[in-house]
């Protein structure tokens, strides 16, 4: 296992393990240093793959919606482009900034993916 695997395995449990004890806000995401936010985000796609049926017990979308947004646009985009596109979701929706980023993060990605009729 080199080490990015180890890396980015060791993030996925960590965001898997917050998860359950509460994930960060959505303000507290867009304060993160740019190299920071990456791995965050890196990782907290991966989370919500790998744990793709407790992150959607915990949501208001079902597992056909999950996996066709995950086809449709997220597993297609560089993380530099999903970066810019939860940022702009994230300052365009202040309101919801002390949600927990993990599900604001998928929000902004499913509403781009609407935006592109992609799904």
């Amino acid at each position: 296992m080199n080490r990015y695997s180890v890396l980015l395995w060791a993030c996925g449990l960590i965001l898997s393990i917050s998860a359950h004890a509460g994930s960060i806000s959505g303000e507290a995401f867009l304060n993160l240093n740019a190299k920071v936010k990456g791995w965050y985000f890196v990782g907290a796609l991966e989370a919500m793959k790998q744990t793709r049926d407790t992150y959607l017990s915990a949501s208001e979308i079902d597992a056909a919606e999950f996996d066709k947004v995950w086809e449709a646009c997220i597993s297609g985009r560089s993380v530099r482009q999903h970066l810019a596109i939860v940022e702009a979701w994230l300052n365009a929706h202040p309101e919801r900034w002390h949600e927990p980023a993990i599900q604001l993060i998928f929000e902004a990605e499913r509403e781009s993916c609407e935006d592109a009729n992609a799904i």
